[in-house]
């Protein structure tokens, strides 16, 4: 029932008028053995027979293909390290952790109820951080700062290019 972004590509991206605009998408995706073919693997999972049956789930279960959002909503640190280990493997080099600020308001979301479980929240974020900053040599910087490094990326990308495209014209 809701918006599908699976078409979309998982990496930032330039997109909108003159290409001015930057995505950079949520950090979701399917990992496990089936990976490499999850394309095609995914669609038929998610058939509404096999939907029935809780394929997803068994698939997820065995390792096969589970799909994991980074996010501390939810998703336990385990799995957030385990999606982040994946993608990094594939060449994933942009991730972005997200959740809702609501959450922070004991009641406000399912995740946290109350003044424990916001205390816990946080710690599992803490506790990604350390896994992504230091055992993995992360670098977390702002959706702002990652826009202008892009940016700079692909004015530079374009100055390499531009001088070809005159001499064609």
């Amino acid at each position: 029932g809701g918006p599908n972004f699976r078409a979309t590509p998982p990496q930032p991206y330039w997109f909108g008028p003159d290409r001015a605009l930057l995505e950079i998408p949520m950090t979701v995706e399917e990992i496990g053995s089936l990976a490499p073919i999850r394309r095609f693997v995914s669609p038929a999972i998610r058939h509404p027979t096999l939907m029935r049956l809780r394929a997803p789930g068994v698939f997820a279960r065995l390792g096969l293909l589970e799909r994991i959002t980074l996010t501390p909503e939810g998703i336990t640190l385990e799995e957030m390290k385990r999606l982040t280990r994946g993608l990094l493997a594939e060449g994933r080099r942009s991730f972005t952790l997200s959740y809702h600020s609501s959450t922070l308001l004991p009641g406000s979301t399912p995740y946290v109820a109350s003044q424990a479980d916001l205390s816990a929240f946080i710690e599992k974020i803490d506790r990604f951080l350390e896994f992504f900053l230091g055992e993995l040599g992360g670098v977390a910087i702002t959706p702002s700062e990652f826009h202008r490094r892009a940016w700079e990326q692909r004015n530079a990308a374009n100055a390499d290019i531009e001088p070809v495209q005159r001499k064609r014209a």
